[in-house]
């Protein structure tokens, strides 16, 4: 899972201080839980995209569904609860 974490990061082009803002200030467990979950959104992402640049740019684009937030200005929020609605709008915009 830490491979992945750090995988994601580079990936995303976040910096350390975002890292943070995505695992939340949780406990561990809470921690694990939620790189599962980006897990998941990952592999959703790049079976949709299949190109990092693409990624990058819809993670960063604001979605109506959303709020008219982006997905990642949700994901660094730090909330478990942005967490799981990006996942979902994720598994929408998917297919799922």
């Amino acid at each position: 899972m830490n491979q992945f974490f750090i995988k994601l990061i580079e990936l995303w082009r976040l910096d350390s201080e975002d890292a943070q803002k995505l695992l939340g200030y949780y406990s561990k467990n809470i921690q694990l839980e939620q790189i599962a979950n980006l897990l998941v959104m990952r592999k959703r992402l790049s079976g949709l995209f299949r190109d990092t640049d693409t990624e990058n740019e819809w993670l960063r684009e604001k979605h109506i569904e959303l709020g008219n937030r982006s997905p990642i200005e949700l994901l660094l929020s730090g909330s478990m609860e942005n967490l799981l609605l990006v996942k979902e709008f994720v598994e929408h915009v998917s297919g799922l």
